[in-house]
This record gives structure tokens, sequence and C-alpha cells, in this order.
């Protein structure tokens, strides 16, 4: 693998993921860490309220983070490509990209998302966090280096005449770098948009991340054996025709070690009550 390449390590330490809370009833201690990190702040966020004849490319964000950032999108000759409505159109293999320039910092949850759908067969969509941000390629394909342009990424594509779809994780091109495919979630169809999330975890000194579907964990929690230099997210197709909807990143501080020592002792304290009171 070239020097630029990233391999994935499994049984890396698990840090917080940043997931909701649910009833303390049904939480238990790790869902109450994750709970501790739910509060995000939006970096980016694009509704694709847009016209179908306006390109993305140089349209803001309907919401950044006050650097004015604009979108950069590649095009194909004799397609629309990206238009501000969401929609993503290319010829077949072909792929473009569509990104917005960001660098992450250490110690904090990111959940990078977007609503796909493919709408032509053969077809894949698909988000993820670029290390090499260029508009004219795929995110299977490996960049001018040799190593891969996004890491991690995710797709959902359509197979010709089905009802349903395939999902894939990778942390680089696909050819030299770990990928997986995962299960859609049940009741999950190929007509219906699909919401998937990428959650990049920066609190430890070995990153980890995982993806989900319509939120539901459609993958185990993953880690590189050394982290990538990311400088954009992006998206990506290569379909004659698809649509995105609702894109957004946003971030929330890892708990420090003191605040995860303190709700440790909180949560034994109210188990242990619990049982006193069963008992």
């Amino acid at each position: 693998m070239g020097s630029k390449g990233f391999s994935i390590c499994r049984g890396c330490s698990l840090a917080v993921l940043g997931l909701a809370p649910i009833a303390l009833g049904t939480l238990g201690l790790g869902g109450l860490m994750a709970g501790a990190a739910s509060a995000s702040t939006v970096i980016y966020q694009d509704s694709f309220s847009g016209s179908s004849t306006t390109p993305l490319n140089g349209a803001a964000p309907t919401t950044d983070n006050g650097s004015s950032p604009t979108w950069i999108a590649g095009v194909t000759t004799g397609y629309a490509g990206f238009a501000d409505n969401g929609t993503a159109t290319t010829s077949t293999g072909n792929g473009i990209i569509a990104y917005l320039d960001f660098t992450p910092s250490s110690g904090q949850v990111y959940t990078l998302s977007v609503g796909m759908q493919t709408t032509a067969a053969n077809a894949w969509l698909a988000l993820g966090f670029m290390t090499n941000p260029i508009t004219n390629n795929r995110f299977d394909q490996p960049d001018s280096g040799g190593g891969p342009g996004a890491t991690p990424w995710t797709l959902v594509h359509a197979p010709p005449s089905s009802g349903t779809y395939i999902g894939s994780l990778f942390t680089g091109p696909a050819a030299t770098v770990y990928g997986q495919n995962f299960s859609p979630p049940t009741g999950s169809s190929a007509t219906e948009i699909q919401k998937l999330s990428i959650v990049l975890n920066t609190g430890s000194s070995a990153w980890t991340y995982q993806v989900f579907d319509n939120g539901t964990a459609v993958s185990p929690v993953e880690g590189f054996s050394s982290n990538p230099a990311i400088t954009a997210v992006g998206l990506n197709t290569i379909a004659t025709s698809g649509q995105f909807s609702n894109f957004e990143l946003s971030f929330s501080p890892v708990p420090e070690p003191a605040t995860l020592g303190l709700m440790v002792g909180g949560v034994s304290g109210l188990l242990l009550l619990t049982k006193r009171r069963r008992t």
C-alpha cells in the first residue's frame, strides 16, 4: 500500500460514540457514557433547497461554521453534475465529487450524515471524510499518490431490478484497503432515502469510527492503525440519476476522564440503590 494508505485495526480501544441517551431503565453504564456526548454543534448543514438548474459548485451550505465556505463540485460533460437541490447525475462509472473543507480536531466526536437515494440501476452514492479533495474521481479509486482519496467512507448501491440495496463501508480504495458490506436495516428499500451517518471519534490517540443507517448501527466500531489527514467532507456519485438530502456535519466533545469517573460513580450508586430497593 502507498504511503498514504490506512489500514484497519480491530480491537482498538472503544471511545464514546456520541449516541443519544435512552431511558435510565434500559440505559446501562455504556449508554449513559455515550449520552454524555449527545449535545452537538453544527459545523455544516445543507437542506439542498435550491434549484435543479443551479449548480452546487460555488453554492453555500444552508448553515456553516462562520467561515463562509462554498461547495466545490465536479461535472461531467453532457450531464448536470451536482445541482443545488441535491440531485446528482453523471455518466455511468465516471465519478464526480462535491466537498466542503474540513479538518478535525482531537477530543471530538464528529457525525457526518446525508440522505441518499439511488434512482438508477447499477449506481451508487457515497459519503465520506476526504484526505485528498478532488472533484473528478471515485472514492473507490486511489488518488494520484496511491493513497485513499477518502477515509472512512460509505455508500449505498442499487443493484438492477432489486427492491433492496447493498451498503458498504471502506477506509480507502476498495481494491487495496479494508472494506465490508453491510445489510440494510429491516424494511429498508432501494426506492427510499437512506440516511447514512459516519461517527468519527478523535478522543483517543487511535481514532475510531462507526456507520449508521437510519439510526441503526450497521458496522462495528472500527479503528485506524494510522490516523488519516482529513481535509474535507464530501459526496460522491457514479449514478446517472441520484438524490442527496439533508447533509450535516456536527461535533460534540468527548467527556473528560474526570467527568467519566463521576458518571461511573453515579451510575454505580444508582444501580446499588435500585438493587437495595428491589430486595
